[in-house]
């Protein structure tokens, strides 16, 4: 069953993908409709977006890991004052978060879904919820504290970009799909099992997106997610199903290391 309401903030983390807020119907009937219009033709449009999205993706990550370490290389340097690198890096966060939200539902080969109100609140969301990690970042720069490389600490910044990129490719995603959450020849933890184990997911039930930090393993997470048509109504109807709150409960637990 479709899960329409926020849950509390004490379970996950704020930018959990499966936290945001009610989705409009009507974009996912658009979606829907666009997917059962062109059917199999669908299934080569989204290749050939994903090809293009994800082309621009990477450039603006590769520019968001060089601008972003420029303020702070040039705050290091004494070119740049405290309140003007937490300004400026700010700023980058804010136009590069809704980018590549943008760039992620682009890739769903839908190309008339656009952000909306409710995307524009859980991203602002999720940005304000990275912004207690960067604070705290930002003081170790300004005291030249903190036991991990500067750079080393940027790069995971970096990293986490991924999940805001694949939440607008999931949100613009017709309905009918399925979502698989698939694991690499890397070490996982075992939130990433748990996730493993369960999936199928839809659009409406993943619990959340690799990178968002809501696993054990946080930025460096080394899955992904496979969107694909189900093998049969009976998949579909099954991956529909999951509890979606029950699974972040378990999630929060894993981590906690319950």
């Amino acid at each position: 069953m479709k899960e329409d309401f926020p849950l509390p903030v004490v379970i996950v983390e704020g930018k959990t993908f499966g936290t945001r807020r009610a989705r409009r119907p009507e974009r996912d009937a658009e979606s829907s409709l666009w997917f059962q219009a062109l059917r199999s033709e669908y299934y080569r449009e989204k290749k050939r977006a994903t090809d293009r999205a994800f082309k621009k993706y990477k450039r603006l990550k590769e520019k968001f890991r060089n601008e972003g370490w420029e303020l702070i290389e040039n705050f290091l340097k004494g070119e740049l004052k405290a309140g003007q690198l937490r300004f400026r890096l700010k700023k980058l966060f804010k136009e590069t978060y809704f980018r590549a939200y943008s760039l992620g539902m682009e890739a769903s080969g839908v190309p008339f879904v656009k952000p909306e109100k409710t995307d524009l609140s859980w991203l602002d969301g999720a940005r304000k919820h990275e912004y207690q990690y960067l604070n705290s970042f930002l003081r170790d720069i300004e005291t030249k504290s903190g036991k991990m490389d500067y750079k080393r600490r940027w790069e995971m910044y970096v990293n986490t970009l991924d999940f805001v990129y694949r939440a607008g490719k999931v949100e613009a995603l017709p309905a009918q799909y399925v979502i698989d959450w698939i694991m690499t020849d890397a070490e996982h933890c075992e939130s990433c099992l748990f996730l493993e184990r369960h999936s199928p997911y839809t659009k409406w039930t993943l619990p959340c997106i690799p990178r968002d930090g809501t696993t054990k393993c946080l930025s460096n997470c080394r899955c992904y997610l496979r969107l694909r048509p189900p093998n049969s109504r009976k998949e579909w109807l099954q991956a529909n199903s999951v509890n979606k709150n029950w699974m972040l409960r378990e999630l929060k637990r894993i981590k906690k290391g319950r």
